[in-house]
């Protein structure tokens, strides 16, 4: 064996360490902008979240007063429209609470799962 047919172990080493170095810093971006576009569309969700948060009882408030008034006309009391309204609201909440699982829960988990575990 000539010394030209020698493989430079220290030299491929050396190029093996810095391509890792290169790879491990890669990675670490790559994981960064994912953490960063995760997190960016979880606030976008939750602001998107809190600004119906904000209107919807907004637009709520004023069909209900609406509708208890209209009610009230047609029943003969302004007091029993709004009764009527309230009542159809407890309504509603007591059948939220039964299916709340199915209506709130089990999407809230499916959609964070798929923002979190997606690849």
């Amino acid at each position: 064996m000539n010394q030209n047919d020698d493989f430079n172990f220290s030299g491929e080493i050396g190029k093996l360490i810095q391509e890792t170095k290169e790879y491990l810093d890669l990675k670490y971006d790559i994981a960064r902008l994912d953490i960063t576009e995760k997190i960016v569309v979880l606030f976008s969700v939750f602001y998107s979240f809190m600004i119906l948060v904000i209107l919807i009882p907004g637009i709520f408030m004023f069909l209900s007063f609406a509708l208890s008034y209209y009610l009230g006309l047609v029943f003969g009391g302004y007091h029993w429209g709004f009764l009527i309204v309230g009542g159809l609201y407890f309504i509603l909440t007591i059948i939220f609470l039964i299916f709340r699982k199915k209506l709130v829960t089990r999407p809230l988990v499916r959609f964070m799962s798929k923002l979190i575990l997606k690849s």
